[in-house]
């Protein structure tokens, strides 16, 4: 199938390690009544660089995130990742490692480089209603829907060509600010950190990701808990120039 998409952009695996139990980095994951497991089942695109099935992403080294999705039995967006301190030699060696491998699998026109997040979705084992009913209901989550995007791709696509200059600051408790410059359909990714211009602080418009809880979105909330987004969007001196003008009205 992935070699006939042509929106599939990694190599065509063949052969693949295929492993019939459920295994983490340092082996298989016995079973522990105590601790569930979250092995993989389905994936697509299909990207073998191990045993493509079975692995237990409960057993990876930082599964808060995971854990806040099955206990809350909401919606999570994870914290952005691919952010490297610059000046961290460490970090900036490993990211270097993920981003060289994360090209593989986008256009070769995409930066890997930039920032990206998980999004978990509560699978449920029965469900009578449409609507989950998180507070009285007894509906157990046994399992997850995931999908990993880059934030470039929230803003792409959602303002006219002559929108341009419009600066966008993501903030969590869980990880750097990150900076964005929208030009009318295309992001430009400025970097690590709040990097809008401090002379239109007064001109800031805020807001959070709280509306993805509104039963006409979805009828599973958003955890608002889990490092919680918060977005700021400014004008810059670019913005102001399209507007500032010597000629009379």
């Amino acid at each position: 199938i992935q070699e006939t998409d042509d929106l599939y952009y990694g190599p065509i695996i063949y052969d693949y390690e295929i492993n019939g139990v459920v295994h983490g980095d340092f082996g298989d994951v016995p079973y522990n009544e105590t601790r569930p497991t979250l092995p993989t089942w389905q994936a697509g695109p299909v990207v073998p660089i191990y045993a493509p099935f079975n692995y237990d992403y409960l057993s990876v080294t930082n599964p808060q995130s995971l854990y806040s999705a099955l206990e809350s039995r909401n919606m999570v967006i994870t914290e952005a990742y691919g952010l490297p301190d610059e000046s961290n030699p460490q970090e900036v060696e490993e990211a270097a490692i993920w981003f060289d491998w994360y090209s593989n699998y986008i256009p070769p026109t995409d930066d890997p480089s930039e920032p990206m997040s998980d999004v978990y979705y509560p699978i449920f084992e029965t469900r009578e209603n449409v609507k989950v009913d998180l507070e009285n209901g007894d509906d157990q989550v046994v399992g997850l829907l995931a999908a990993t995007w880059f934030w470039r791709d929230v803003l792409k696509d959602i303002l006219p060509d002559d929108s341009t200059g419009i600066v966008v600051v993501f903030d969590n408790p869980c990880n750097p600010s990150f900076t964005y410059m929208v030009n009318g359909r295309i992001p430009l990714y400025l970097g690590r950190g709040d990097q809008h211009e401090t002379q239109y602080d007064d001109l800031v418009i805020q807001n959070d990701f709280s509306g993805l809880s509104s039963p006409e979105f979805s009828s599973i909330p958003l955890n608002e808990n889990y490092c919680p987004f918060q977005i700021s969007v400014y004008p810059s001196s670019e913005r102001e120039d399209v507007y500032t003008t010597a000629d009379p009205i």
